[in-house]
């Protein structure tokens, strides 16, 4: 931890930002936190490491005229709603995974960051594809690249020396797989992040890219297998900690979208 102060404390912005998600209400619990130690012991390593990823990909990702074929602020949108769909879904099924399932759900579309970055006009035709035919936007990335970004995200992950298990999920998130032929924990993780994608897009929180056709509102607790209660704690979880969180890295994000949402 004291490390950790250290190298924090050497960014302003980023001990201040580190300081207001203690003080945030799901966290201080009441109990205002003024040391930035105390706040990375509050917080715990875990979700300071979260964090400060989240940080750094938000940093890696164009905004303004450098990419037009994504909206920036949809983007963080949809992937701050899928890591706490996914984790809210590993902890509704009693999966072991919880704990790592929001940073995967960060992680997922990393690809999709470091490809606008490097290629942003063959990216807005890959977009352009998928939209126009309906086809997912990883295949339209094959067609225009011959590869899609869960590949580079999975590049990225193991290069920056990652655990397996989420470079592999990054990377095998957008193919399909036979059963058995990937290790159990990562189609598990996989799993949530699927059910977690297709929640988030049939809310329509933010946009992902893709062309496909998303599954309508009123059909997401049959499809997940949720009776309503569960529906209705897994929206509200989504919607106050993308509250939180957006925070942080500076995004306006409508209140109660998801609650808001399925209740219609």
């Amino acid at each position: 931890i004291g490390s950790l102060a250290r190298v924090i404390m050497s960014d302003n912005a980023m001990s201040l930002r580190f300081l207001a998600l203690a003080n945030s209400a799901a966290v201080s619990h009441g109990r205002e936190t003024r040391d930035l130690r105390a706040a990375l012991v509050k917080l715990g390593l875990r979700r300071v490491r979260n964090v400060a990823l989240l940080m750094g990909m938000h940093d890696m990702v164009p905004s303004g005229d450098s990419r037009q074929w994504l909206d920036t602020s949809d983007f963080w949108r949809f992937n701050l709603a899928t890591a706490s769909c996914a984790q809210g879904l590993a902890w509704l099924r009693g999966s072991r995974q919880h704990e790592d399932a929001w940073l995967a759900g960060i992680l997922h579309a990393i690809g999709l960051a470091a490809m606008a970055q490097r290629a942003s006009p063959e990216m807005a035709r890959a977009a352009e594809l998928a939209q126009e035919s309906g086809m997912t936007l990883a295949d339209a990335e094959m067609r225009v690249f011959d590869f899609h970004h869960g590949e580079v995200g999975g590049r990225l992950l193991r290069e920056w020396h990652l655990p397996t298990l989420f470079a592999d999920s990054v990377e095998f998130l957008p193919e399909d797989f036979a059963p058995g032929e990937l290790p159990v924990e990562t189609a598990e993780m996989i799993a949530l992040l699927r059910e977690a994608v297709l929640t988030v897009r049939a809310i329509g929180f933010g946009d992902n890219g893709d062309g496909d056709e998303p599954c309508r509102p009123e059909d997401l607790a049959e499809r997940l297998g949720l009776p309503e209660p569960a529906m209705q704690a897994l929206a509200d979880k989504v919607d106050r900690e993308v509250q939180e969180i957006s925070k942080l890295i500076g995004l306006d994000v409508p209140a109660d979208l998801f609650a808001a949402t399925l209740a219609k």
